[in-house]
Parts: C-alpha cells; structure tokens; sequence
C-alpha cells in the first residue's frame, strides 16, 4: 500500500491570487493533493471539517472571518491540521498571534509559487516524519501487546486472590487502563475450542487463532468489557455497567458477538459461564468463583453451553455420540468425562470437578456400597490409564494415588467415597503436572532453535512460534514467560536486537541491510526500535565502537 498524499485547502479572499495558487503550483509533482478552497474563513470553516486536509493555507486578512479566527478553530477541531498563515502584512503584532495560536509557519505577501511549494513541502515533510513516528510507535504497541495480556491476567488474578481492598484493585487496574467508575460488575468465563481436535484443547488450532484475531479487532464495540486472557483457562471478561438491567444486556451483547465470531470462522466449540452480578469491586472474586464453579462442567460432556452461576441444579451428562440410542453405557461415558478433565483440567478446578461429577453419579446411586466401589474403582482405573498414557509406570502410579485394595476397604460411607475421589483426582493432576514441566521444558527449548532458525523472517510471530510446537498462542505465551522470566516478543527483540549490534560492532553493512537480516523490512521501524532498546541510534551505536 502505497504512502497516503499529504492534502492542501487554501483559503484566499482574491480571487486571481487564489487561481494563480491553484494552477501555477505543481501541486500533483511534489505528491500534493489539493483538496479544495474557499474565499473566506466562514465558507472555509465546514469545508475543512468535512475535508480533514492535512494543510491549511489561509490569508489573514479576509471579510466575515479572517485567518486568525479560522485557524483558532481549525487548532480547536482539528489539532493534528498544520496551518500556514499567508499576510500582506509585516506587523509583529499578527505573526506573534500566530505563533500563539500555533500555526506551523507565517509567510509574507507577495510569495512566488516556487517560495510557496518549498514552504509546503517542508511542512509536509514534518508530517510524514509524524506520521512515521505515530506508526512505529502504533507498531511497537501492537508487538508489546503479549505483555499487556500477561500484566492483565496477573492483575485479574490478583483481585481474584481476595487480597486487594477495594482501593487497591481501582488503583491497579488504571494501570491496565481499566475505569471502575460503574455500580454493577460481573465476571464471564469463555472457553473456544476447535471441533476437530476438542481432545487436546491447549494444542494449537488455526481457526481458534482466527477467532482471537477477530475478537482482538472488534472488541472496541464492548467498550465496558475488559478482555483478560486465562491461558488453558481461555479468556475471562469483565462486565461493568450503571445498573443490573443494563449489566443483564451487556452480557447478552458480548455473548452474541463472541457468536457472531465463531459462526464467521466455523466449526468451534464453545463454553461460557455467567458468574453472579456484584456491586463493588472488592466482591469481582465472588463472580469470578461462581463462573469457576460452573465452568468445570464443560468437562462433563457439556458442548456448546452457555451457564450461569445459578444454573447447577439443571444440568444432566450428555454423551453426543449417544444422546440418540434408548441404553448408555455409563461405565463409558464417566470415563470420557474423567478422562478429558485429567486432560486439560486445572489443579484449581479439581474441587469443583470431583463435587459436580459427584452430583452426576446420582444420591440413591451412592447409598449403595457396592456402587460406591465400583464408581471409586472405576475413576481409579481411568486416573492409571491416564498416568501410564503419560508415561509413569504401574510403581510409581501406585506411590502416586494409592494402592487399589487400600482404596477399596476405604469406602464406608458417601463423605469417604468423595474424599478418595476427591484425592485420586488431584494427586493425578500434581503428577500430570510435574511431568509438563519436565515436558514445557524441552518445548520451550523447541522454541527458542525455531527462534534463532528464523528470528530474520519478518513473519515470525507468537502464533508461528506456538505452532511450531503445537501449542495454542495463549497457553504457549503462558508457560514461555514462566520459563524465560520474559515474554515471546522480549525474546525475540532480544536476540535481533543483540544480531545487530553485533553486525555493527563487526562490519560496515548499511543500518538498512542489517535490518533487513534481523528480520526488519523497514528500516525505519528498525531504527527507532533500536534506539527504545539501546538509548542511542544504530549510526551512534557504531560510532562508539
């Protein structure tokens, strides 16, 4: 795409100065588009806010409203608009107006059009050079934004924690940029995952990418929601309005555009939990568990749901590829249910799993003993699948969640069959989890050969990283800035940054080519990059050497 053409309105009360200006200029030679023009600041004035144009030349001296006046207004309207004042006049009094108004340059009466195009394109080049400015920095906000979503999530977390008062979480969160200047708050859990491969939900699906992308693009239309990404958690958002009714209509809004996305992108699944509404910040914590609550049922056979906090009571397993035949296995169908939380389940959620698919197995099931065996052996069997899946052997399974004949003579009563259950599923996530890092380790080492193999490729990105390791962006960003101290885009500005002062130090390629082979097709971006990072400009930074 090629460089948007600097714009001119003039404004002059005579008219064959006027025309000479217009037609003697070679405006379409020096990239200049010439908008439109006016013979006075009143005719001007609708024009130029209508046009936006990007100069302003005007006379000072004209009938109805003079060149000071309009360009009070233009500097009140349109604050980026440069001005040229044009002037007959040699008073000090008028040029001292002007720069107090704060036109980009005064020019005296008469001006040959060479005199005035020069005087254009300086003040044309400063906005090009604005502009380049506003652009990398657009750019370098949009290649921080991995921090943001780290810096968020561990602020969500820290209000969730229960341990900010009030105060703390409002004076926080301006740092997140988010405003609590509202009476009514609620939290709602959201988890999308792609049909074709729900089995493994933190692996890395294009289409997942593509809604996120989406959502990123769109959510300034929920201008009172806050996104917070949750890593294997999915995402949280934040609602906040003036009353419950309104609370009740942005959590309908949100939740018909995150359906609006996934319909654009096809073939997701989804879950969403409603947490409780509240009316004080301190008490988001109590929205968040009530969603928490909830949410673990999507481990339960539940797609494609949407659940509010209240909702517990309602909720019945339903096995899809079964939902049609007149008997169920349910021998089978817990151990899918099982079988996908000690998956992809948090440690944190184990709580509110065991207690929801306690409810599931039913009440006059579980005052049966030989029930109770079967069920508890049952999970037992399904948790030493998983763990031999992974790779533990049938010893270390046994010192891990217990041997199966002291499981079986523990079992006397309902509260003791929940609390075995309750043990063997969160001993087997502990275990699950202390092989992951073992295993997030030698990811992260895949990671960082992909980086250094093609750190020079301007397309190397979270998303092309995390893909190299099947792992979904979120969950990858997650655990990459808990094995690094820092995050996928630190990383890898790190090691561009340091290839290039290394070429520096070494070699006299030009600051263009050295950015090229870093990974930097603009070399623009590449220098103001560099001197974020090293205080000083690639030519300084050589010179030092």
């Amino acid at each position: 795409m090629g460089e948007k053409m600097i714009s001119v309105f003039l404004v002059e009360d005579e008219f064959i100065v006027r025309e000479g200006m217009k037609k003697n200029v070679d405006w379409v030679g020096s990239n200049i588009k010439f908008l439109g023009e006016a013979a006075d600041g009143e005719l001007a004035y609708p024009l130029i806010q209508k046009l936006k144009p990007d100069i302003v030349i005007t006379d000072i001296k004209m009938p109805f409203m003079d060149g000071l006046d309009l360009s009070r207004l233009i500097r009140k309207e349109l604050p980026k608009t440069k001005i040229v004042i044009l002037s007959g006049y040699g008073d000090f009094d008028y040029a001292k107006q002007a720069i107090n108004i704060g036109v980009t340059d005064y020019l005296l009466k008469p001006i040959s059009s060479e005199k005035l195009l020069e005087a254009v394109c300086h003040v044309a080049d400063v906005i090009r050079e604005e502009r380049k400015k506003e652009e990398n920095l657009r750019r370098f906000e949009d290649e921080m934004k991995e921090n943001e979503d780290l810096a968020r999530s561990k602020y969500l977390d820290e209000v969730i924690s229960g341990q900010l008062s009030s105060a703390d979480i409002i004076f926080k969160g301006q740092s997140q940029n988010i405003d609590f200047a509202a009476s009514c708050f609620r939290i709602v859990l959201y988890e999308v995952n792609d049909a074709a491969q729900n089995e493994e939900m933190m692996c890395y699906s294009g289409k997942v990418v593509q809604f996120m992308e989406a959502l990123q693009k769109r959510e300034k239309e929920l201008p009172r929601v806050d996104i917070f990404p949750r890593g294997v958690e999915g995402l949280a958002f934040l609602i906040k309005s003036d009353s419950d009714t309104e609370l009740e209509k942005s959590t309908e809004d949100l939740l018909s555009l995150l359906g609006s996305l996934r319909e654009t992108v096809g073939e997701l699944q989804y879950f969403a939990a409603i947490g409780s509404p509240t009316h004080r910040p301190k008490e988001i914590a109590e929205s968040f568990y009530g969603a928490r609550r909830v949410f673990a049922y999507r481990y339960l056979g539940q797609k494609n749901r949407i659940v509010r906090y209240d909702e517990s009571e309602s909720f019945k397993v339903v096995d899809d590829s079964q939902q049609n035949s007149m008997e169920i296995n349910v021998s089978e169908l817990d151990r899918n249910v099982v079988r996908n939380f000690l998956r992809n389940g948090l440690l944190s959620e184990g709580p509110a799993f065991t207690a929801n698919f306690f409810v599931q197995l039913g009440e006059p099931n579980l005052a049966s003993m030989m029930f109770r065996q079967y069920a508890t052996m049952d999970l037992y069997l399904c948790a030493v699948a998983f763990l031999r899946e992974i790779g533990y052997s049938e010893e270390n399974i046994r010192e891990q969640i217990g041997d199966i004949n002291a499981i079986s003579s523990a079992l006397s009563s309902v509260q003791q069959a929940k609390a075995c259950m309750a043990k063997i599923i969160s001993q087997t996530l502990v275990v699950r989890d202390y092989k992951a890092t073992k295993r997030y380790g030698r990811l992260i080492e895949d990671a960082k050969e992909y980086i250094s193999k093609n750190y020079a490729n301007e397309e190397i990105s979270l998303n092309t990283t995390a893909q190299s390791v099947n792992l979904s962006p979120n969950h990858f960003s997650t655990i990459f800035s808990q094995e690094t101290g820092g995050t996928f885009i630190e990383y890898l500005t790190d090691l561009r940054m340091e290839k290039a002062r290394e070429m520096l130090r070494c070699n006299n390629i030009k600051t263009s080519e050295i950015a090229y082979r870093v990974g930097y097709q603009d070399p623009h971006y590449f220098s103001y990059l560099f001197r974020k990072i090293n205080n000083c400009s690639p030519r300084e930074y050589r010179e030092k050497r």
